[in-house]
């Protein structure tokens, strides 16, 4: 792993951890934002790999795996992450064929949200 992904995974670890010590989930995206900002743009194409494969994976098994998805996608969509556009159009497919439906349906809504604005970013 590169330098850049251990430490977004540390920042995410331990801003994820004080958001819901504080019982202030809101707080977690805003503060990720901020750090993702001051990243370098080589730092960046890195995190942006990281976000983009926690958004592809349907796995949803941990409350922590759950989190990293909602995480992840909310940076995508802040930052026009236009790289992950294909792997967000996997996903609707894949959600499309799992069963939950409940929460496959869900998940499906907030990636078809997403979707549409990094397309036109996309150009």
């Amino acid at each position: 792993m590169s330098e850049a992904r251990d430490r977004w995974i540390t920042q995410w670890t331990v801003t994820d951890r004080r958001g819901r010590e504080a019982r202030d989930v809101s707080a977690i995206v805003p503060a990720l934002c901020q750090h993702y900002r001051s990243l370098s743009a080589a730092d960046r194409l890195e995190v942006n790999t990281l976000l983009t494969e926690w958004v592809a994976s349907t796995e949803w098994a941990t409350a922590e795996a759950r989190n990293q998805w909602f995480t992840a996608l909310a940076l995508i969509d802040e930052f026009h992450i236009t790289s992950a556009v294909p792997v967000v159009r996997r996903l609707i497919g894949q959600l499309a064929q799992k069963s939950a439906p409940q929460a496959r349906a869900w998940r499906q809504h907030i990636v078809q949200q997403v979707l549409p604005r990094l397309e036109s970013d996309n150009g």
